[in-house]
């Protein structure tokens, strides 16, 4: 079934729904549901929702947009996954995803979107600046988005100064904020080791999101083990 289309009817949309449903597999279900509580998970794999994002990203995205539902995980990653496969304007496209972003409830809507929003590799300079306003924001999805995005899309020569800066400004306590932060660093330690070590240093980061990171940057494969020896002698430091 073609999911390309130019007008969509609510029709449409149930069909779409009931081949999500047909498509779902019960112990991948289960398996989400352990790693997504207390979240309505139909259970359908990833490379098949994003076969059907990029079906829809070809049509008429904002009569989908405007018939979309958001009672499933599914339903909810499948609008944001068509925003980032959608062929439009970047103005346009942050329109439509600043009105898609109170939708995130989860890490796992949240990380998979970020990952397919590449054109802000594209429109870095523009994108950044978007990004940073939203930092800005109370609600804690808005704000792991953010960080998340920083850690896809930025960690490179013209911008890890300003997302460390950034990093260390952030104070939400919410639980995935601050491991979504502690991520971020991990993996801007591997690229730019001196730089994040002095954001480590200078105290500006909390406790809790300051050992996570260590803890991350211990469990990397991407760091050799003499220097994750060094990385212990820091706890002491807290």
């Amino acid at each position: 079934m073609g999911w390309k289309k130019e007008n969509w009817t609510a029709q449409d949309y149930t069909e779409l729904l009931q081949y999500l449903r047909e498509s779902s597999e019960s112990k991948f279900q289960q398996f989400q549901q352990r790693l997504i509580p207390d979240t309505a998970i139909l259970g359908i794999r990833t490379p098949e929702l994003r076969s059907i994002a990029k079906e829809i990203a070809k049509g008429n995205v904002p009569g989908f947009l405007q018939v979309a539902q958001r009672d499933w995980h599914e339903e909810r990653l499948l609008q944001g996954l068509v925003i980032g496969y959608w062929n439009v304007p970047f103005s346009e496209r942050l329109e439509y995803l600043t009105s898609y972003l109170p939708l995130i409830d989860n890490w796992a809507i949240c990380d998979m979107v970020c990952n397919t929003l590449t054109c802000f590799q594209k429109d870095a300079p523009e994108g950044f600046h978007y990004l940073l306003d939203l930092l800005q924001q109370d609600n804690p999805w808005i704000i792991r988005f953010v960080l998340i995005m920083f850690l896809s899309h930025y960690l490179q020569d013209d911008y890890i100064d300003k997302v460390l800066e950034a990093s260390a400004s952030v104070t939400n306590d919410h639980y995935y904020v601050r491991m979504g932060n502690a991520w971020l660093l991990s993996v801007a330690f591997v690229k730019y080791r001196d730089k994040t070590v002095n954001l480590l240093k200078s105290s500006r980061l909390d406790d809790w999101t300051y050992h996570k990171t260590l803890q991350k940057i211990m469990e990397s494969n991407r760091v050799d083990q003499v220097t994750k020896e060094w990385i212990s002698t820091m706890k002491a430091l807290r």
